[in-house]
């Protein structure tokens, strides 16, 4: 059986845009948006982009100290966050 594949915190926002995916390394991640790659391009120079790394990479601290340990790093309240549950933050 195969596992889903994981969605990016952006996800919605990718849907919104247009995006077609394609699984990258168990990950469902946009691959071209509805108005093609050279509308991309253009918009990446003359205006902002933001390239989603959600993909890249993953946080998992363990232990009784664990959660006061990073609480100080991150702007969301960790306190709200389930164990096993994924939350996009700033740091």
């Amino acid at each position: 059986m195969t596992e889903p594949l994981l969605q990016s915190p952006l996800n919605s926002i990718h849907l919104s845009n247009g995006a077609k995916f394609a699984e990258f390394g168990g990950w469902n991640m946009p691959l071209v948006y509805s108005e093609g790659t050279l509308e991309e391009h253009r918009t990446c120079r003359t205006a902002c982009s933001i390239f989603d790394v959600s993909h890249l990479g993953t946080l998992k601290v363990s232990g009784s100290d664990a959660l006061m340990a990073i609480q100080s790093t991150f702007t969301n309240d960790l306190n709200r966050i389930a164990p096993d549950e994924r939350n996009t933050v700033i740091y």
